[in-house]
């Protein structure tokens, strides 16, 4: 009798471990995607914020509104759109991001200064070069993000300046 309930006894075991071992494995495997897609939506969100935050603050400069903000009223919004960014973004983001506030920031202080009234033109291209690194950083998250970023290509944009890593 126990020369046919043993193997029959064995193969339930094995099969109720096996069985045990794909749950626990699926489980993991669940919980790993779920936690990447936080993730995703957390920078998708900070990445979002960081962008608004800045075209906000350069809305004001090219209008020449920043004359009734303060310049630590700019580095203030300016910190707090980089802040998830110090939590949640790689490197490339993180640089592409400090290149654009950095950049946004000097052009506010020369804006609340008057360093730069009568001199349109190189406002202009500030402005300009804004939005350049403005494109940079939107491809460095999308490369983080693995959103093709040919699909998101802006039409008539030409910029040679962008790194190879994300051309």
């Amino acid at each position: 009798m126990w020369s046919v309930l043993a193997p029959l006894l064995a193969s339930a075991l094995g099969g109720a471990i096996v069985a045990g071992c794909f749950g626990v494995y699926n489980n993991r495997v669940a919980k790993e995607h779920e936690h990447e897609k936080w993730l995703r939506d957390q920078k998708i969100e900070a990445y979002q914020t960081h962008i608004v935050t800045h075209d906000a603050l350069m809305f004001a400069i090219a209008r020449h509104y920043i004359g009734n903000l303060a310049e630590e009223e700019v580095a203030r919004a300016i910190g707090e759109a980089q802040s998830g960014l110090h939590i949640l973004a790689p490197p490339l983001v993180y640089e592409a991001s400090n290149d654009m506030a950095q950049h946004l920031g000097t052009l506010a202080a020369d804006t609340t200064s008057g360093r730069m009234e009568d001199r349109g033109d190189e406002v202009m291209e500030r402005i300009d070069k804004y939005y350049k690194l403005r494109l940079v950083f939107a491809q460095a998250a999308r490369k983080d993000l693995n959103i093709d970023a040919e699909d998101y290509v802006v039409s008539g944009s030409n910029l040679p300046d962008l790194p190879a890593s994300l051309r």
